[in-house]
């Protein structure tokens, strides 16, 4: 057998045991002759599992067209090879076994193991084709979408197995939102998840976060051994910008699935509610701002003045003033009032009696003659009535009638 066939059935061995969830490691130990040819050429049917789907009557071409070129090289290889000769010929063989990794590796393997279910034995190699491609997604945005229709698929193989009532004790994985829980039991999803002495629980859940479950089905019951609350709430100041965001150090991604409940600018503070997904990417589920940013505070710089030269004052000689003459008083003395005598008491003021004696009584004082009323002098006639006692004693006395 040539050293090209040997390469080639190596290649091809350690691609069905990749599949089958073997390291590139585990196999290079198979081949330690082949491991430096095998290494790079392993790792980059890796890479190339996900990336396209080949048909089946395209494999047979591929597959017949790298045999016919190795032939070929076989028949023009000279006997002996120097340095440069091996490096060429390491970069064709590198070169031409992606072709083998794109048609054996995703048509049929893939295909194959499509429609397994947790438990077969090619299920294995369905997940490293789904885990392959997840790696491999250029933005969070394509990773999310392809984590969310490979999540579907678990659904589906956890329902055909409970409803088919398998009796196989096989490893399922799948994921869902949290909705309730009891010391017995989680609510996941679609599923009840009943809870065991050696559950690994981690993270804390709130209703509507997403849980990653790891359980084994015992007769038609999901037994969880592991339990992973992939979605956490942060709350503080934002940084970053545009579609990549930060909040407390934890950096998220803002998908066309985030809920945004406000305007995103750096500084404002704001709750993220983030999802992990894989290889350690998170995006966030939604986003809602609290508060503004605060305005900076504007520098204003102060106008520096200019020193300006003062002319220092000359101290001029002040006139000193002549003293000015007190004016003399005058010679005529104003008068001066005199004050008033104060006038003594006008009333004697009376003996104090000395103690012991007993003053005599006075004599009461003798009554006075009462004097006898006066006759009121009767006024004189003016000249008038003397005239008028003249008339009357002229007239002839009037004689009254007796009665």
């Amino acid at each position: 057998m040539t050293d090209e066939s040997l390469l080639y059935d190596a290649f091809d061995d350690c691609l069905s045991r990749l599949g089958l969830g073997e390291s590139v490691a585990d196999c290079l130990k198979s081949y330690p002759d082949l491991s430096e040819e095998l290494r790079p050429m392993l790792e980059a049917a890796q890479v190339t599992w996900s990336i396209s789907r080949v048909p089946h009557h395209a494999q047979r071409r591929s597959r017949s067209r790298f045999l016919t070129i190795l032939a070929h090289a076989t028949a023009r290889r000279s006997p002996r090879l120097n340095a440069w000769g091996l490096l060429f010929q390491r970069v064709v063989t590198t070169t031409l076994t992606l072709a083998v990794g794109f048609t054996l590796g995703t048509t049929g393997l893939y295909y194959a193991s499509a429609s397994t279910l947790p438990g077969d034995s090619l299920y294995g190699v369905k997940r490293a084709f789904e885990d392959t491609r997840v790696q491999l997604a250029v933005s969070p945005q394509q990773r999310l979408e392809l984590e969310e229709q490979y999540n579907s698929v678990r659904e589906t193989e956890v329902e055909q197995l409970l409803t088919t009532g398998a009796n196989r004790n096989a490893t399922v994985s799948f994921g869902g939102p949290f909705s309730s829980a009891t010391s017995t039991e989680w609510h996941v999803g679609s599923f009840d998840v009943y809870l065991a002495d050696n559950t690994k629980i981690s993270g804390v859940p709130q209703p509507g976060f997403y849980v990653s479950v790891v359980a084994l089905m015992q007769e038609g019951k999901l037994v969880a051994s592991e339990l992973t609350v992939e979605e956490m709430e942060i709350t503080g100041l934002l940084a970053g910008g545009g579609d990549r965001w930060q909040i407390n150090g934890v950096s998220f991604a803002i998908t066309a699935q985030t809920t945004v409940n406000g305007q995103l600018d750096p500084g404002a503070t704001a709750t993220a509610r983030v999802r992990s997904l894989r290889p350690g990417d998170r995006v966030a589920v939604s986003v809602t701002v609290l508060a503004e940013p605060t305005a900076a505070p504007t520098d204003t710089s102060t106008a520096t003045s200019s020193s300006t030269v003062t002319r220092t004052p000359t101290a001029l000689p002040t006139d000193t003033l002549e003293p000015t003459g007190t004016q003399s008083p005058g010679s005529t003395p104003l008068p001066t009032v005199e004050p008033s005598k104060t006038p003594g008491p006008s009333v004697e003021p009376s003996e104090t009696p000395k103690p012991g004696e007993t003053k005599e009584s006075t004599e009461a004082p003798e009554p006075t003659e009462r004097r006898e009323a006066s006759e009121t002098p009767k006024p004189e006639p003016s000249e008038d009535e003397d005239d008028e006692d003249d008339d009357d004693s002229t007239r002839v006395p009037r004689r009254t009638r007796d009665p």
